[in-house]
């Protein structure tokens, strides 16, 4: 949810994206509009920071525009693989390898 984005960018500006990140991923079955709060508790971030970010423009505008890129460039979903600005259609260790040693043969590295 939006709600959720924009609570990890919030907790990117207290140095805890990663923590906040995983355990969205964790808990994706309980994920609500509260959930960004109690989690921002149980990392112990400062709250008055974190409400303050919450409801702001900047978090907003930040979450905003990720989706605008991602629309414009075709992200359809998560995930989702970019190689020098070309979408990888599989997601498997061979599709990759490949992608990448066709990248590098037309860089000639």
């Amino acid at each position: 949810s939006t709600e959720v984005a924009e609570g990890a960018y919030c907790a990117m500006k207290q140095d805890k994206y990663w923590e906040f990140h995983e355990k969205a991923f964790e808990e994706q079955a309980e994920l609500t509009n509260e959930w960004p709060v109690k989690m921002a508790e149980r990392l112990k971030l400062k709250m008055d920071d974190f409400k303050t970010c919450l409801k702001s423009d900047e978090a907003r505008k930040f979450v905003a525009s990720g989706k605008s890129e991602g629309d414009r460039v075709g992200v359809g979903g998560t995930p989702s693989m970019f190689i020098n600005g070309r979408k990888i259609k599989g997601h498997d260790l061979e599709s990759i390898s490949a992608e990448i040693d066709q990248a590098l043969k037309a860089t000639g590295a």
